[in-house]
């Protein structure tokens, strides 16, 4: 996988993954 694919998928994949951990957090 090159960097041009994988960056706009971790910017997307991030906020995603932050919001789940913050509701686990909170749960």
């Amino acid at each position: 996988m090159s960097w041009l694919v994988a960056f706009p998928v971790v910017l997307i994949v991030a906020p995603m993954a932050r919001r789940v951990v913050q509701s686990l957090v909170k749960a």
